[in-house]
């Protein structure tokens, strides 16, 4: 029976869950602005009222389990994706573009294959000469 109460407590209604998660200790405090004036505080503090309020608002219907509704819609997340979607068809082409592109994909690359060649000619002219002895080779035939 114990156990049960305990695990009981553990419980909570879904309302006391959003309201934990909504609630927020965030208000302007005219103490750590003290050069605002008394109107931007107020409207910082409506501000933050309406987050709230709009965070409470999503919580409430991302949470309802009867929703006959598939997701809910945020204008600004699809802003986002359709910014994120369509970001080639806004692509200008500028030479600052192109140095980038340069410095961080084709320079990398090829000093990269002109770094193998260089080693591996290197560890040739060595094998040749005959300084590396065949059972020190990396690549031998077994």
């Amino acid at each position: 029976m114990n156990r049960l109460v305990h695990l009981s407590k553990l419980r909570q209604p879904l309302s006391q869950n959003i309201s934990r998660l909504v609630s927020s200790k965030a208000t302007s405090d005219p103490f750590h602005h003290p050069d605002a004036t008394p109107e931007e505080i107020r409207l910082v503090n409506e501000r933050i009222k309406l987050r709230k309020a709009l965070r409470a608002e999503y919580l409430r219907k991302a949470t309802d389990p009867h929703s006959t509704e598939p997701i809910v819609f945020d204008p600004v997340m699809q802003r986002y994706y359709s910014m994120h979607m369509t970001i080639t068809d806004r692509f200008i082409p500028t030479f600052k573009n192109w140095c980038e592109y340069m410095l961080t994909c084709i320079i990398p690359i090829v000093l990269f294959a002109i770094y193998l060649q260089w080693s591996g000619e290197k560890m040739e002219k060595r094998i040749r000469s005959g300084e590396v002895e065949y059972k020190d080779r990396l690549f031998k035939f077994q």
